[in-house]
């Protein structure tokens, strides 16, 4: 019965050293890589702002295209619907 305590004792503090080991090697990475992680801060922050930028030029330039479209559709749609009621 003794043995058995002792080898739960063990496995015990072998769990426990093991999960120390493992959050000192998770935080050592963070230490290390946070510097890494500052310098791509700017760059995303750009690449943001570029997607902002391309999308609404994107909009911009579709309403630009639509916009005409619908200028001729109602001159050309206007005198019929007038020439449709008068009838």
């Amino acid at each position: 019965m003794f043995t058995l305590l002792a080898a739960m004792l063990v496995f015990g503090v072998a769990a426990v050293v093991i999960s120390l080991v493992a959050f000192t090697i998770k935080l050592a990475f963070r230490v290390v890589l946070l510097p890494v992680k500052l310098l791509f801060f700017p760059l995303l922050a750009v690449l943001i702002v570029l997607k902002l930028v391309l999308f609404i030029t994107l909009v911009s330039v579709a309403a630009a295209l639509v916009m005409p479209l619908l200028v001729l559709a109602l001159v050309i749609a206007v005198p019929v619907l007038i020439f449709k009621a008068a009838t």
